[in-house]
């Protein structure tokens, strides 16, 4: 695994569960070894604007951005 990867990773959810779902590593963090993960989800009814990513269909890059099935 490095960074900039996709992988599947147990986040956990707001009623304190965790579940396998998509997550990019952002960073490999020393001296462990640990990464740095953000969460990708589909679901827009938790957006917080100025600080969550919107990928949309109209964004230039959006066709080479590749599908995720869900986890």
């Amino acid at each position: 695994m490095k960074e900039g990867d996709i992988v599947k990773a147990a986040l956990q959810q707001s009623d304190g569960s965790y579940k396998l779902r998509p997550a990019l590593i952002l960073k490999k963090m020393p001296p462990y070894d640990d990464f740095l993960l953000c969460g990708i989800s589909s679901q827009l009814k938790t957006f917080v604007e100025g600080f969550d990513e919107k990928i949309l269909e109209s964004h230039l890059d959006y066709s080479t951005s590749g599908r995720f099935d869900r986890a």
